[in-house]
């Protein structure tokens, strides 16, 4: 490999082999979209004919077709932009290498006449000696430098030339991005404009920081409202609305790639199996859903003459679609919990709380309302 570093600067930097695997995925790019404009127009060779083909194309004329024209137009900026810098990088690498041979020669031509010229002061008293040997050699040493300033010259003008049709092709991708620029992002901010993209950004921040605590402290409440739920048949409908807002937020977390779908599946599936069981209960125990525990024997407060009367308190166990969906659901999907993280079901139950206690401690400390891991 040439040696550059006579000349001060690098030469073009490129690789031509990547440059052209880039010019024929472009080219193909081209050839795509002509042919797809070409089917929209009915040009192809095989029309597409018939009242479908006619609808078809009525339907993507107004918006779908000026996007794939403009498409076409920057992917084929694009390309000939590479072509040009293709054609101009091997032609600069190509001088270069022809103008750091010349330095080279240059640089051994002025080695030799340094050792010239301090030959000759060695040797200019001597009685043989030419006196015009010092004048004739510090001359050549002279040239020699002239020789490669010029080369050196050479090259900065070749590394200007360089830089000025690197930006220009720069400027052509820049503007072929430009076009594309106008059809980027996705449907919603397209749509709303600078409002969709806040409603977007807004939307990330409440998941990442938001949606999470509220995960926790729904999951750590849960199985309290649900257990209790069966007592006081008042709190099945909370129950049952924290159950659903968990699947949700699964569902969210799995949609924006912040979680798996299987929780999201394992969630769904507990509810529904949690709503069977419900039925069952309802055929078996009946509309009301209410079982009786037996009595418990306690001791009442004192007579009025004394003593203690014996009593019982009676417990009624409230079974009913609501508490059975949410208890059903907190216990399968405690369950994957405590599958994933290697725990058994009990230990399993404190993880929300645990969850809770290091953002509190967390937010103390200045870094936010996050978990450990999350940090």
């Amino acid at each position: 490999m040439t040696d550059f570093t006579a000349l001060g600067f690098d030469p073009a930097p490129g690789d031509i082999a990547t440059l052209d695997g880039y010019l024929d995925a472009l080219s193909a790019g081209c050839d795509g979209v002509d042919d797809a404009l070409s089917m929209l127009d009915g040009g192809d060779d095989a029309d597409w004919v018939g009242l479908s083909a006619t609808a078809f194309r009525a339907s993507m004329s107004e918006d779908f077709r000026p996007q794939l024209s403009d498409t076409g137009e920057a992917l084929r900026t694009s390309r000939n932009a590479l072509r040009t810098w293709t054609t101009q990088l091997t032609s600069f690498q190509q001088r270069a290498r022809v103008l750091a041979e010349e330095a080279d020669a240059a640089a051994a031509r002025i080695a030799s006449c340094e050792n010239a010229h301090a030959t000759a002061l060695e040797h200019k008293d001597d009685d043989a000696a030419d006196p015009d040997a010092v004048s004739d050699a510090a001359l050549a040493l002279g040239s020699a430098d002239a020789e490669l300033e010029e080369i050196r010259a050479a090259a900065r003008a070749l590394q200007t030339e360089v830089d000025d049709e690197a930006a220009a092709a720069a400027r052509s991708l820049n503007d072929a991005g430009g076009i594309l620029d106008d059809y980027a992002g996705n449907a919603f901010s397209n749509f709303f404009g600078d409002a969709g993209e806040w409603l977007a950004d807004t939307g990330a921040w409440l998941m990442d920081n938001v949606v999470p605590i509220l995960e926790d402290i729904l999951r750590a409440a849960l199985p309290v409202i649900a257990i209790l739920s069966l007592f006081f048949p008042a709190l099945g409908a909370v129950a049952l609305i924290m159950s659903g807002i968990l699947v949700a937020i699964d569902g969210l977390q799995a949609l924006t790639g912040r979680g798996d779908w299987t929780d999201f599946a394992v969630g769904a599936l507990g509810m529904l199996a949690g709503g069977a069981l419900g039925m069952a209960a309802k055929s078996l125990i009946g509309p009301g859903g209410q079982v009786l525990i037996p009595s418990i024997q306690r001791m009442t407060p004192a007579l009025a003459g004394g003593g203690t009367a014996a009593g019982s308190l009676a417990v009624a166990l409230n079974v009913n679609m609501q508490n059975m969906v949410s208890n059903t659901y907190w216990m399968t999907s405690q369950a994957k919990d405590a599958h994933d993280n290697g725990q058994s079901f009990v230990e399993s139950l404190s993880g929300p709380w645990q969850n809770l206690g290091e953002r509190v401690d967390n937010t103390i400390r200045g870094n936010g309302p996050r978990t450990d891991e999350e940090l």
